[in-house]
């Protein structure tokens, strides 16, 4: 048989002195993800004007003035202390030419009655139509401290002064009793004229 040589060792040299590293203990460490932006709570420095506004309130709506009230309407005792000074007014001019007929020795008759009415009613006709369409208000109502106008409040016209005057002639023929409407609040005169009396508001 023959016998094997014995295997060439290597020299000593000749070996390694460390281990070669394994291929893995070269690779590149994973590098772990990169955390993902948070989206930021405030607007950012480069955003527009407008998105750093906060949003605009709808505007408030400024409360209105109350309007003004109107005065109230007469009271029936002022209107009752008008009625009875205009009513007087004209009776003392009835008194008064009485007073100058019977001074100039003339005694009237039944015949001079027609006469001394259509006298009565054409002053009563001036007096009581001119100063409410030139001031709104009679000498009595002057008194009792009322003044009288449209619903709106403006001055009456010439014919709704006329309808006023018709309406207190009706009043006195019938004795005084559309005078009772006055309780309602408008008086015949009122409701024939279309207007309305109130207090005179006072002067300040």
């Amino acid at each position: 048989m023959s016998r094997r040589p014995p295997a060439e060792e290597p020299p000593l040299f000749d070996l390694p002195l460390e281990p070669e590293p394994d291929a893995r203990e070269w690779a590149e460490p994973e590098e772990p993800p990169e955390p993902q932006p948070e989206l930021p709570l405030t607007p950012a420095a480069d955003a527009p004007p407008e998105a750093l506004e906060p949003e605009e309130a709808p505007p408030a709506v400024a409360p209105q003035p109350p309007a003004a009230d109107k005065p109230p309407a007469g009271p029936l005792r002022s209107r009752l202390i008008a009625g009875l000074a205009d009513l007087g007014v004209c009776a003392a001019v009835v008194v008064l030419l009485l007073v100058v007929l019977w001074s100039i020795g003339v005694e009237p008759v039944a015949a001079d009655w027609p006469a001394a009415v259509l006298f009565l009613l054409s002053f009563s006709f001036l007096y009581e139509v001119l100063p409410l369409a030139f001031w709104g208000r009679t000498p009595g109502m002057a008194l009792a401290g009322l003044r009288t106008t449209t619903p709106g409040g403006e001055p009456l016209t010439f014919g709704q002064t006329v309808r006023r005057w018709l309406a207190s002639v009706l009043t006195v023929a019938l004795v005084g009793l559309p005078a009772l409407l006055a309780l309602t609040g408008r008086s015949l005169a009122d409701r024939l004229s279309g207007s309305v009396t109130r207090v005179r508001p006072a002067r300040s």
